[in-house]
């Protein structure tokens, strides 16, 4: 009796050795994590004028041989494109997780045409540094600016849509002329897979004043519930955990 527990403990020994191998052999699903740069240019009667801004978009597969069903949708860090035109203002390309997902897939289809299956996560993964894409007018984000950079209240819509309480819908808007002077308009964004890293700060906040997010927090507690609805949109200048 006492050798039968022997061989069946040493036979345990062996089965677990053999599913350990084989969990660590097993290939793990293919991923990517990708530094992804906005390059914005608008037309101005004093030339072309650019601002750009590193996003890391990343994702991962997985074992599952129904993943193209469903997957993860891409983790998006990020912060807003900002383009100083000088004594005509500043302006500010928005950036929402959502749509910088959808405007990467647009401008790197994925093969198959599933964003979240494992032979994507490998396309995307071996992507070269330097391919780059110029977005359609209808993949443009939003972009905003201020009447007074001191003052969050002062916020406009540049181009994008602004949401109407009375509708419940969004109302076009496309104010680059009206805004920022004749001929100034809006002439191309490109994304390119680059060497450089998404910094955290490194570009909205050199613009932004120091008290600008205090002024800001307290400017919304006060907004109402309509309010907030019309202009949630136009404050999003980040995306994503900063590390």
């Amino acid at each position: 009796m006492k050798k039968f527990f022997m061989v069946c403990g040493v036979l345990g020994i062996v089965v677990i050795i053999a599913i350990t191998g084989m969990i660590l052999t097993k290939k793990a699903p293919p991923s990517y994590k990708l530094n992804v740069k906005m390059t914005v240019t608008i037309e101005t009667p004093e030339g072309d004028v650019s601002g750009s801004a590193v996003r890391e978009i990343a994702n991962k597969g997985t074992n599952s041989k129904l993943d193209w069903l469903g997957g993860n949708p891409a983790s998006v860090r990020g912060e807003a494109v900002v383009i100083d035109l000088g004594a005509r203002g500043k302006v500010f390309a928005l950036i929402n997780k959502d749509g910088e997902e959808a405007r990467f897939y647009k401008a790197f289809p994925p093969p198959d045409g599933h964003p979240q299956s494992n032979a994507t996560m490998a396309y995307y993964a071996q992507l070269p540094v330097g391919k780059s894409a110029v977005l359609e007018p209808d993949d443009w984000p939003m972009f905003v600016t201020f009447a007074d950079m001191n003052d969050p209240r002062s916020v406009t819509l540049v181009r994008g849509g602004l949401f109407n309480p009375q509708t419940q819908k969004y109302d076009p808007v496309d104010d680059f002329e009206k805004i920022f002077g004749e001929n100034v308009q809006l002439k191309s964004i490109m994304l390119e897979i680059a060497t450089e890293s998404f910094v955290s700060g490194k570009g909205v906040d050199k613009y932004l004043p120091a008290d600008f997010w205090e002024k800001y927090a307290d400017w919304w507690r006060s907004v109402s519930a309509s309010e907030k609805m019309k202009y949630a949109k136009l404050f999003a200048f980040k995306a994503g955990e900063y590390k």
